[in-house]
């Protein structure tokens, strides 16, 4: 239940832009720890290396600020408007 979630979230993560092949590893770690959570070995370190695994992966780990993350995601054109 849990492998299969990790490896479709994994696919659609590995779509995007700032992907890179050095996440592959622990792709690859997320993966095998979820599926040995499927196989009943549900221990709170394999839990947490699972959590923490994923945390490393998601978008924006690349040791950008809070601050720059916003900004990122807020970018837009500003133009200033003559009324």
């Amino acid at each position: 239940m849990v492998e299969p979630s990790v490896a479709a979230w994994i696919a659609t993560r590995r779509g995007e832009d700032d992907w890179s092949p050095q996440l592959e590893p622990l792709a690859q770690l997320a993966v095998t720890v979820a599926s040995r959570l499927d196989a009943g070995d549900v221990t709170g370190p394999l839990v947490r290396e699972l959590r923490s695994t994923l945390l490393e992966l998601r978008r924006g780990e690349d040791g950008a600020d809070a601050f720059e993350l916003l900004a990122a995601e807020l970018s837009a054109a500003v133009r200033e408007s003559k009324d």
